[in-house]
């Protein structure tokens, strides 16, 4: 292709891939979900409040070192912003702007818009980057990546939305496959440290694909892999220095490997779709764990597969060794997210590594990627690029652009129900607060400092349902006005505290203090807190107690 010809291919590619993320985003999210007010009519949902608590906290808090603690949250102890999956990448920037931006204001919405956007557009720099530049496999791509289901599950973890990063870091293997130079290899490093600062899972997932190029230049007998493999390693040892210097380090919490991984068949097994009308329920190594493991790859992704082993099944072995690394990867990937429990269909083998004699090693190595279904995010993404790039090649071009189309078309209309269904649920299905949300608002917004129990921590597995959702409700009340709280709902902790919640609810109110106590704890420890009838009351389910500022004594 002429070099006028490709920038002319390269514009309209974008421009399809941009114009695509754009309107379905656009058709998706409403105006006030993109650009929320402090005070929300509606409470969020419990991980989502967790996000835009953490985030405005971080934006309202002062600059420090390390700089991600917020203490704040959690006092005394505080929290890392990391750990409320508040995206740091992009609440620094906000924090900077913040003189700029409304009271209360949260930046998911942009989040959402900017990954809807991102993700048909990176794809296409990918599929570029793999080689192939005209403009139909690119509109193709762009369709099939804005359609991956297990994309669209992933909506209320907002970072984890972020896999337009995933297809940069694909894009980016082959450009150091091509040039290998120092450079690019600095620009690899930077990318991690940034996805870092989206979410670790993130980073894990495609930090190993960097170990991909030094893998395919060794299998390949090309002598430039004694110097991509110090540069993948100095990339990702970039990266850990990073999340060490900003304490992401010795976090403790994450367990559970094995329970939230991918049950093999789950890529083909067609849960969700709009086409298949089975009303199949989803696949899963353990049922508590069945979503993360959610896979299903989509109805034009499948037919694409068998397409492409029967129109390229002679070139397959050759299109396979060209990029050796990036097999060995994925294979280690899957593997990594089947856990230790492997499901197959409805056969489950729990702990196979047991059989080993080393489940214990396994378990500490990973246990902070418990979640390991997700693992195999960059699998899916690799073979929408074999079909893309298998298609457009076939030795009959009229029919190889044929099948691409076919598949691209079947593969948007297989996630028809996933957007209406995140559509409507934003616009109508919203929940409702579980308290009179007026009465407690107007309580914490005079307050010093707001003590909830029981705190997130300490709440008794048998009172979860009770508790959890009434407190994150708290919590994103708090977040209005930033006022310093006891608790935060995280994933990981540096620091777990005795929970001594019934001695702390008895001790005197401060001034200016709002204690509130939740259903489950609210008739045992209310009666034990001094000058309960001056300063208590109940509201709904919680009793809220409130000394104001200028109370001198009793």
């Amino acid at each position: 292709m002429r070099s006028g010809d490709d920038r002319f291919s390269a514009v309209l590619s974008y421009l399809f891939a941009f114009i695509l993320g754009s309107y379905i985003s656009l058709a998706v999210f409403p105006a006030d979900f993109i650009w929320p007010a402090a005070v929300a009519q509606h409470p969020f949902h419990q991980d989502f409040s967790q996000h835009v608590v953490g985030q405005r906290y971080f934006i309202a808090d002062a600059w420090r070192w390390p700089p991600f603690e917020v203490p704040s949250l959690n006092f005394p102890d505080g929290v890392h912003v990391g750990f409320t999956d508040s995206i740091p990448a992009l609440a620094v920037p906000l924090k900077l702007l913040s003189f700029l931006l409304p009271p209360g204001f949260h930046g998911f919405g942009l989040w959402y818009i900017l990954a809807w956007i991102l993700q048909p557009v990176a794809a296409v720099w990918c599929l570029r980057a793999a080689g192939e530049r005209r403009l139909l496999p690119a509109a193709c791509i762009a369709l099939i990546a804005i359609s991956m289901p297990t994309w669209w599950s992933r909506f209320l973890h907002a970072s984890l939305c972020g896999h337009f990063l995933i297809w940069i870091v694909l894009g980016t293997y082959f450009h150091l496959l091509r040039d290998n130079r120092a450079l690019h290899w600095v620009y690899a490093a930077l990318v991690q440290i940034v996805i870092l600062f989206v979410h670790p899972y993130l980073w894990a997932m495609t930090a190993v694909i960097l170990f991909a190029v030094p893998l395919t230049y060794f299998f390949n007998g090309d002598s430039r892999w004694r110097t991509s493999l110090p540069a993948s390693v100095l990339a990702v040892v970039a990266s850990v220095a990073t999340a060490w210097a900003t304490d992401y380090l010795g976090a403790h919490g994450g367990h559970g490997y094995g329970i939230y991984g991918m049950n093999l068949l789950s890529p083909f097994w067609p849960a969700g779709s709009s086409l298949l009308p089975f009303g199949l329920p989803m696949l899963y190594t353990s049922p508590e764990g069945a979503w993360e493991g959610y896979q299903y790859l989509g109805a034009g992704m499948l037919a694409g597969l068998v397409l492409l082993v029967l129109a390229r099944r002679s070139a397959l072995v050759g299109d396979l060794r060209a990029n050796i690394g990036l097999v060995l990867v994925s294979l280690f990937l899957t593997v990594f997210s089947l856990s230790s429990t492997i499901g197959i269909g409805g056969r489950i083998f729990p702990n196979v590594y047991a059989t080993n004699g080393f489940p214990s090693f396994i378990e500490s190595l990973f246990d902070h990627f418990r979640s390991s279904g997700r693992m195999f995010w960059p699998v899916g993404y690799l073979l929408v690029l074999a079909v893309v790039m298998g298609l457009a090649r076939m030795g009959n071009a009229v029919l190889g652009t044929v099948l691409l189309l076919a598949v691209a078309v079947v593969q948007f209309a297989d996630n028809r129900d996933a957007r209406a269904t995140l559509a409507s649920s934003l616009r109508h299905d919203r929940p409702a607060w579980l308290f009179d949300v007026g009465r407690v608002r107007e309580a914490v917004s005079k307050a010093s400092v707001l003590r909830i129990y029981p705190r997130w921590e300490c709440v008794p597995t048998a009172d979860i349902p009770a508790e959890h959702q009434s407190i994150t409700q708290l919590l994103t009340v708090a977040s209005e006005t930033v006022v310093p709280v006891n608790t935060m709902y995280v994933a990981r902790w540096h620091n777990m505290r005795n929970c001594n919640d019934e001695q702390e609810a008895a001790e005197p109110l401060a001034p200016g203090e709002v204690r509130i106590l939740g259903v489950t704890v609210r008739d045992r420890y209310g009666p034990h807190i001094p000058e309960a009838d001056r300063y208590c009351q109940r509201v709904d389910q919680l009793l809220l107690c409130s000394r104001p500022a200028s109370t001198q004594g009793g």
